[in-house]
């Protein structure tokens, strides 16, 4: 019987260690050579391809360990398999199955797989081939734990984009330094309590004789703060700007 729960963990400390990339097909390539390399034995795993949906029909994009097929090789969205995996999120297939194409299979090299679905609309899709001996009820339950735990991971690297983003565009909008204004030693900056603050500070020369300061703390923290911080400090700046 399966250790499900040293597997889980083990798929988790993985994952974990998988750095950050802009580029999600190169994020997968390497969570496919990874799974494929460390749950050959506990899934029966001996390769894998990344597709990606172009279309109507999914491009191969990836493969481990070595290429078999055309390089950008066409699969049609409409092929039983995929658009059952499209419906549940995973699929576990073999030759002789209805809908599955031999002639699509052959050339993937390919006599038994399961594939999962990446995103909300799968327009990822990671495949694995399998060995013969392979569980399907096995195989079925860890991958399909696998696409939760990668889908959160995806989201969450797209949530700390976002959240960064902010953040630049908050800091963006502070003053890039103190201004020199007569025998005043000047001097500001802020720290967000978290990723995204709602402190904000600036400097608006009124005059050569006189220089104006503003503080401000926008309620609460977060991205909600940072956007009312953005909305004062642009309409702080207009209206000096105008003599209001």
């Amino acid at each position: 019987c399966m250790d499900y729960k040293n597997l889980f963990r083990k798929i988790e400390r993985n994952l974990r260690t998988i750095e950050r990339s802009n580029d999600l097909l190169a994020t997968l390539a390497e969570i496919l050579r990874r799974l494929v390399d460390d749950f050959q034995d506990d899934l029966g795993l001996i390769g894998g391809r990344i597709y990606d949906k172009k279309g109507s029909s999914y491009l191969l994009k990836r493969e481990y360990p070595k290429p078999r097929a055309p390089k950008d090789y066409k699969v049609p969205a409409t092929y039983p398999p995929i658009r059952e995996l499209v419906e549940k999120g995973y699929v576990y297939s073999r030759l002789g199955d209805a809908g599955v194409d031999s002639r699509i299979e052959a050339t993937l090299g390919v006599k038994r797989f399961a594939a999962i679905g990446i995103g909300e609309a799968c327009r990822q899709i990671v495949a694995f081939t399998l060995r013969e001996n392979s569980d399907p009820e096995e195989v079925g339950h860890t991958l399909n734990t696998i696409r939760h735990a990668i889908n959160l991971k995806l989201r969450s690297e797209k949530c700390a984009d976002r959240f960064a983003e902010a953040r630049a565009i908050q800091l963006s909008l502070l003053p890039a330094a103190a201004p020199a204004f007569g025998d005043y030693d000047i001097f500001a900056a802020s720290i967000p309590a978290e990723e995204v603050g709602g402190d904000l500070y600036d400097f608006i020369r009124v005059s050569q004789r006189s220089l104006g300061i503003a503080v401000a703390d926008a309620s609460g923290h977060g991205l909600p703060a940072a956007l009312q911080a953005r909305d004062a400090i642009i309409g702080l700046r207009m209206g000096v700007e105008e003599n209001l």
